[in-house]
């Protein structure tokens, strides 16, 4: 699987959402340009990730991702070379073996580290010994290329390591690593961020179907509360209106008592005043037997 051929989403940076450039890798695994993860963590007063959140005590030493740097590079090479248009303005790889004026380069030898114009190609097509050489799109940092330890091309991929060797590297100081081909080590790392990806949509529906559940959770709440506070209100209503009832008829039956004395006295009053009145009369007269036999009993308060 080439480069070009997955999404080029996977190989923009989230912070300045341009291609990587100087990819690097947080502890937590995702990939910044160097430099925008660099003046992120500059002006932060934390160092955390941009993407999952995580916080780092101390700031992490920044490794560059060279796998992913293999695959931003590729991805440019593949660009180019699918537009005319754009292979017009950039600068044309030359024949390392023609004399001025030189023809343009066809392809780029990795074992002769020289790239060959369509004629000079010819020996790499046709001795068995030049076949077996690894041919490319032509390329000028064919030097980029080699291992700097024992000049050999960069050809396979150590996943132990993260880092592109050579065949030497892989019987020395990578014996019993992990080693794999470029294009598995590519199509490993795209299936990675694949995963990756569709993991952070699980978890993305998960949280959403959370929050949804907490929602219509705290909405049933909710509702039995109203409806317990309704059922004390109507319970302190029907209280209310039953003592109200209550008071009022005693208050009722107090008054009706109250009116039937009052009537009494005031009728009494009456009586008092006629029998005083005629007392103050009878009073006049000098003979008290006749005053007495005359005078009506007053009556006696209850």
């Amino acid at each position: 699987m080439s480069a070009a051929g997955s999404s080029e989403e996977q190989f923009l940076c989230s912070i300045c959402l341009e291609v990587f450039s100087e990819p690097v890798s947080t502890p937590c695994g995702h990939n910044f340009c160097k430099r925008c993860i660099s003046q992120a963590w500059d002006s932060s007063r934390i160092c955390s990730c941009p993407l999952c959140e995580e916080v780092f005590s101390i700031r992490p030493q920044l490794k560059t991702n060279t796998l992913l740097s293999e695959m931003v590079s590729q991805l440019k090479l593949e660009k180019s070379s699918r537009s005319m248009d754009e292979l017009i303005h950039l600068k044309e790889v030359q024949c390392d073996v023609c004399s001025e004026p030189k023809l343009k380069a066809v392809k780029s030898c990795l074992v002769c580290l020289s790239s060959f114009c369509e004629s000079h190609l010819q020996p790499h097509l046709s001795a068995p010994r030049l076949k077996r050489h690894q041919l490319m799109e032509p390329v000028d940092d064919l030097e980029d290329r080699m291992c700097p330890t024992h000049d050999r091309p960069l050809m396979i991929y150590c996943s132990t390591d993260q880092k592109t060797i050579c065949v030497v590297c892989s019987v020395r100081e990578h014996k019993n690593h992990t080693i794999v081909s470029l294009e598995e080590a590519l199509e490993q790392t795209v299936a990675e961020n694949q995963r990756l990806v569709e993991q952070r949509r699980l978890k993305v529906q998960e949280i959403t179907a959370a929050l949804e559940l907490s929602e219509r959770e705290a909405q049933r709440e909710t509702q039995q509360m109203v409806k317990v506070f309704s059922d004390i209100m109507e319970s302190v209503q029907r209280c209310l209106d039953h003592h109200t009832k209550v008071m009022e008829q005693s208050l009722s039956k107090h008054k009706e008592r109250a009116q039937a004395l009052i009537q009494q006295l005031q009728q009494e009053m009456c009586e008092l005043e006629k029998s005083s009145t005629e007392a103050q009369q009878l009073s006049l007269s000098t003979d008290p037997l006749h005053f007495l036999q005359r005078c009506p009993a007053l009556p006696l308060l209850a």
